[in-house]
């Protein structure tokens, strides 16, 4: 039997732990919120740009980019032809796994996707690619092209 100190300490250390990592995720809280205010706003974008175009989104990001400032965010466009065709559909994602997440004891690497509906939301890397997959299973049922993961290494801008 496990003594009840023993039991207390590796709950404090647990919970040290865990302090430790949601001060280092503080850190870069405003970074990350910026790069999600600026996907939402993106989001927003694209509505404002099918609305005007009659239900058809841009072939190139930067049609809509030159309204959002990208600051350091960067980001890899998948185009669809029309924003009405599926809410689940992605357009977008970080062009690099930038954000923290955490995943209990560590944190791990993520990236925000934007969906043709404007929600954002923060993915594992990991995660991100298995939605990539089943984002071109959809396009294939919605007979648009599938559209490979693409990965800036060098952070740069996509």
């Amino acid at each position: 039997m496990i003594p009840l100190w023993a039991l207390g300490v590796v709950l404090l250390v647990l919970m040290m732990r865990y302090g430790y990592l949601r001060h280092q995720l503080s850190k870069t809280e405003a970074h990350w919120l910026a790069c999600r205010m600026r996907l939402i706003a993106l989001g927003q974008e694209f509505g404002r740009y099918a609305f005007s175009h009659q239900g058809l989104l841009p072939v190139h990001l930067d049609t809509v980019l030159t309204v959002i400032p990208k600051g350091d965010c960067g980001y890899v466009y998948r185009p669809v032809s029309e924003l009405a065709l599926d809410p689940r559909l992605i357009l977008v994602y970080d062009d690099c796994p930038r954000h923290l997440l955490m995943q209990f004891p560590r944190l791990i690497a993520g990236r925000h996707v934007l969906f043709a509906s404007g929600k954002v939301e923060l993915f594992a890397e990991e995660a991100v690619h298995q939605l990539i997959v089943g984002d071109n299973v959809l396009r294939e049922r919605l007979l648009l092209p599938e559209i490979a993961f693409l990965e800036v290494r060098d952070g740069g801008n996509g």
